[in-house]
């Protein structure tokens, strides 16, 4: 990558595919972004831009390679693919690309820094990272597997969901099971079902997903 190809990729702003970081301070908060690239459609992280845009660089770019591939070696799984690119910006500083793919290996996840905690997976959407739920996890693991479309049964809990949905915009989890008369588990299920057969979409949100009827255009 040139300084000018840099200078491009920085002026498009952060996005499904590219996040902006200063420095490496909060390692764990890194690891999110990479891991959402991994889980949704791969991307860049540029270490030395800030999120106004403006090219700062940092000086030791082997630091900040190293910290980064013993923190994804020891706290990301599955392994997941990805390179790295160093572009001079001045004498003394460069700005770190971590470019990460998207994989067939997914869900990718952060495991916890210590015994206590759990290990979270996170989605890129737009220019967010977004804890991932356990419907949306189901969704990439079948989708980043299966070579096939995905055979719907239409139930009696699926006609409902769609006649809940022909009524609103959209809806959530909760609001579809309290709708159906269904326990959490069995309305999850149905929802997953529709999109996996492309006849719903999941919008991932940080405190609950959306599910909206897919344009049929």
């Amino acid at each position: 990558m040139t300084v000018q190809e840099l200078k491009k990729l920085v002026e498009t702003g952060e996005g499904q595919q590219t996040e902006f970081k200063k420095k490496i301070h909060h390692t764990d908060k890194l690891l999110r972004e990479i891991v959402a690239f991994s889980n949704a459609d791969g991307g860049t992280l540029l270490i030395g831009v800030q999120d106004n845009k403006v090219i700062t660089g940092v000086k030791d770019s082997n630091e900040v390679m190293t910290v980064l591939e013993k923190a994804i070696s020891d706290l990301i799984k599955p392994k997941i693919r990805y390179h790295f690119r160093v572009v001079p910006v001045t004498r003394n500083r460069n700005v770190v690309s971590l470019s990460i793919l998207s994989s067939r290996r997914k869900p990718h996840y952060v495991l916890p820094a210590s015994n206590s905690g759990k290990r979270m997976a996170y989605y890129r959407f737009g220019d967010k990272s977004i804890q991932a739920s356990n419907e949306l996890l189901q969704v990439i693991k079948f989708r980043a597997r299966s070579k096939n479309g995905y055979l719907l049964k239409y139930s009696d809990d699926v006609r409902r969901a769609l006649q809940f949905l022909n009524t609103r915009t959209s809806v959530t989890l909760a609001g579809f099971s309290e709708f159906a008369g269904l326990n959490k588990p069995e309305a999850s299920k149905t929802l997953v079902d529709l999109v996996l057969a492309n006849v719903i979409k999941l919008i991932p949100r940080d405190n609950e997903d959306l599910y909206v009827l897919n344009d049929p255009s």
